[in-house]
């Protein structure tokens, strides 16, 4: 269902009463409401020829020669439906007053794109979500494909197509690498356990599937912790490392940035009871954020004070709150639940990618408010990475190529020409 906005549409009714509205025809000099299509919505206004001060203004859904009367807008009856004299009507599409969006709102900052002004009937904003319609993608019609986007993703850092766009102040703005690999399988070989072990997918993780692991620590003495494959970090850049965790028999653990790069105090002890940490002196920022069933999202950020390869992550199960790496004799048994791990050369954090056998480029980074409307900031060569995301890459001024990752994990696109 579509929210349909057409030219010169008024019909006659003689419809009386609050409900909904049987259409007479189309008046002399303008079309029918069959150009709004059946099932879709649009605004109208119903005004009473005999009794002048009877009218309405709402959003309605045409059917086969009928109005409904969904949501009134404004009316004479102080803004509920108007209980209509017998008499002549005439009903038309209109664009309310307090609907409407000016080119000033929109924005047109370099190398945003205005959805309705340059897609036309491909893009449309409806009353809940902006939706990509029509198209074809590798020999695949995209019907009525939404492209959602959660705002929760300022605090979990996830953004999915399939999800919500609540509201009008999500901008996606373009360009993060996740540098670590098997996000979400520790158990993978590119994960080194020191004192720990992994119990894979033992808990629902923050994006709804079973594959968040929990790491245990063994009955030994020393430090217990897991750590990546290495990465060549470059001194003067900032960088990122976060992580999602879930409070098991241990409430603190460690995240540390590699001491051959950043020295020995670029850490940060996160206790998942109270959502607090404990920054050591090498960092510039760290954050704990809340994002749902007791999972937190953890992260920190430093500057390489040298150029050196490292791990690129490393967690540590801590026994004590306060900011140390502490020693200690495990049980065998007790832990905390992790997954989502990520290094970005960023220095804020960026939305969770999911990656494989090797680094993932995503075409969304932190979304940002935008005080009107719903604008799309679009870079060049951006590709899917999860499953139901969706891209738009600018190729060039009057090029825009759409991408879509399948449940079948194919990408497939449509290049689209820009008037």
């Amino acid at each position: 269902m579509a929210l349909v906005i057409a030219d010169r549409v008024k019909e006659s009714s003689t419809t009386s009463g609050t409900g909904t509205i049987t259409l007479g025809g189309a008046v002399s000099g303008y079309q029918a409401f069959t150009a709004i299509g059946n099932g879709n919505q649009c605004y109208y206004t119903i005004v009473n020829i005999a009794v002048a001060t009877e009218w309405e203004v709402g959003v309605g859904t045409y059917s086969s020669s009928t109005l409904t009367r969904d949501t009134v807008l404004s009316s004479s009856n102080a803004g509920a439906k108007v209980s209509f004299s017998v008499g002549n009507k005439e009903v038309f599409v209109t664009y309310p007053a307090d609907r409407s969006v000016s080119q000033a709102d929109i924005g047109t900052a370099p190398n945003e794109i205005p959805l309705n002004q340059y897609l036309g009937s491909l893009a449309y904003q409806d009353l809940e979500s902006v939706v990509i319609e029509g198209g074809t993608l590798a020999g695949l019609d995209i019907q009525s494909l939404a492209a959602q986007v959660s705002t929760d993703a300022v605090n979990t850092g996830i953004v999915n197509a399939e999800q919500f766009l609540a509201g009008s102040s999500a901008v996606l703005r373009g360009g993060a690498t996740n540098l670590v690999t098997y996000t979400e399988d520790l158990t993978n070989a590119y994960w080194v356990k020191n004192g720990t072990t992994i119990t894979a997918n033992a808990i629902v993780a923050p994006d709804g599937t079973l594959t968040m692991d929990k790491l245990v620590e063994t009955a030994a003495g020393g430090h217990h912790y897991i750590y990546s494959g290495n990465y060549s970090y470059i001194s003067g850049t900032s960088y990122t490392s976060s992580f999602y965790a879930k409070k098991g028999e241990r409430q603190y653990l460690a995240l540390v940035l590699s001491s051959l790069a950043f020295g020995a105090t670029a850490f940060a002890v996160f206790d998942l009871e109270s959502g607090t940490f404990n920054p050591a002196a090498g960092l510039t920022d760290a954050t704990i954020t809340l994002i749902g069933n007791d999972i937190y999202r953890c992260t920190i950020t430093a500057t390489a004070t040298s150029s050196a390869s490292g791990a690129g992550f490393t967690l540590f199960i801590n026994n004590v709150a306060a900011a140390v790496v502490n020693t200690y004799t495990g049980d065998g048994t007790s832990g905390a639940y992790l997954w989502g791990a990520q290094l970005t050369a960023s220095a804020t954090p960026q939305p969770y990618l999911k990656t494989v056998a090797t680094a993932v480029t995503t075409a969304y980074a932190a979304p940002l408010e935008s005080p009107n409307g719903l604008a799309l900031p679009l870079l060049a060569s951006m590709t899917p990475a999860r499953n139901a995301d969706m891209t738009f890459e600018l190729a060039s001024d009057t090029s825009l190529v759409v991408k879509v990752k399948g449940s079948d994990g194919t990408v497939r696109s449509a290049t689209l020409t820009l008037a």
